[in-house]
Formats: structure tokens, sequence, C-alpha cells
């Protein structure tokens, strides 16, 4: 399975509003998670499977002016990384 969804609203913490940086969260986290949790048990059952998160930079160097989005590919790359770890699959 490859997640691939991503968006990005550049703002301080003061400029950015709640509707975009919950649009964010959504499209960059939530919605790759939910996918996953799907994807998993036919994953188990076959008794394989690879998840590919294309994620960003961002992931693993906040930037000034996109503090929600990095937060969002953080979040992802965690996630990924403890489900390989505790799935048994390839992430």
């Amino acid at each position: 399975m490859i997640n691939n969804a991503g968006i990005s609203y550049r703002g301080t913490v003061e400029h950015m509003d709640e509707a975009s940086e919950m649009h964010q969260m959504n499209t960059n986290y939530l919605s790759p998670m939910a996918l996953i949790r799907l994807a998993l048990p036919y994953m188990r059952k076959r008794g394989r499977g690879k998840i590919i998160n294309i994620s960003s930079v961002s992931g693993m160097l906040a930037m000034p002016t996109m503090g929600s989005y990095s937060a969002s590919k953080y979040a992802l790359k965690g996630q990924a990384n403890l489900c390989g770890m505790k799935c048994g699959l390839s992430v």
C-alpha cells in the first residue's frame, strides 16, 4: 500500500487557523492511518505486506512557517515506525 497524500499550509503558529491545521492533520496523518488500519488485517492474513508512506524532510526537521505540516509528518513517521515494529511488516 502506498500513502502519497499531502497538503501544506504555510504560516507561523499565531497565523495558522484551526480549519487549515485540521485539514493538514486529516490529510497527512489521520487518513493514511485509517487506510493502514484497514489494510493490516489483509496483510496479516496473507502473511506479508508493505506500507510505503511518501513523506517529507519536514517529518524530520521542522521549519518556522510549517509547524502544522511538520507535526503531521512527524506523527505519521512515528506511527509508521511503531507499526513496523509491532506488526512485523515492512513500513
